[in-house]
Order: structure tokens, then sequence, then C-alpha cells
């Protein structure tokens, strides 16, 4: 989540008005700043899916459903959109381990962090899409 939280932080540091008045040089730092955190963070989550993916479905999660969203116009939102979800995550995944009793999820914790996983993943292209 440290990832997450670096990329949110330069979303609200920098948003799309503040970043248009940035000058060619600071302008392609902050595009690389946010690029090398979301490529990271998009490889963690990978890594994390493939190794909980197994796992998962063994314990009855079935196929993952990431709800589609509208297509981000900016980076910015898309980080956040990728933020909440990383939040969604980190919460199922103590709700399974038995690190937190939350008492909003669902019968089917399995399921919805297949499901979790997959909208992060969605949210990471979104934001990495928008930084090329």
């Amino acid at each position: 989540m440290a990832r997450a939280y670096a990329l949110r932080a330069l979303a609200q540091r920098f948003p799309a008005a503040a970043e248009g008045g940035l000058g060619g040089d600071d302008h392609a730092l902050l595009n690389g700043l946010a690029r090398a955190d979301a490529d990271t963070l998009a490889s963690q989550v990978d890594d994390l899916a493939r190794t909980l993916a197994p796992v998962l479905v063994s314990l009855g999660g079935g196929n993952p459903s990431a709800q589609g969203r509208p297509a981000a116009t900016a980076w910015q939102p898309a980080a956040e959109d990728a933020f909440r979800a990383g939040r969604r995550v980190e919460m199922l995944l103590s709700t399974l381990l038995g690190v937190t009793a939350d008492t909003s999820a669902s019968a089917n914790v399995p399921a919805d962090l297949l499901t979790a996983l997959a909208e992060w993943r969605a949210d990471l292209e979104q934001c990495r899409q928008q930084l090329k």
C-alpha cells in the first residue's frame, strides 16, 4: 500500500489543473514519478493476485468480475480509484486472515477479494494509460 499512498499523494498534490501549469521538465518529472509508482504497484498487485488466486478459488471464490468504470480522463482520478480499490483489497484480506472482523463483509470474502483485486488491476491500468 505504500506505493498506492505515494501515487495518491502525487495526484492530490498535483491535480490536473496544477499539472497543466508545470513547465516541460517539471511535467516530465511528475509524469515519471507517477508512472514509476503506478508501474511498480501494478507489478506488485499482479504478483499478489497470482499468489492469492489459487487459494481464493479453493476457498469458494469464483471468477472475478471487475465492474466496468468510465474511462479516466486524467491519471489523478484513476490514481484515486486505484487507491480506493487497494484499501478494499487490504480490508478484505485482513478480514479473510482474521485480523479484523469486518461486519460489512459478505459471506463470500474469497469471491469479493478476487473481484477487488481485478478492480484494482483495472484501475491501475487506467492510470498507467493516462501516464503514457
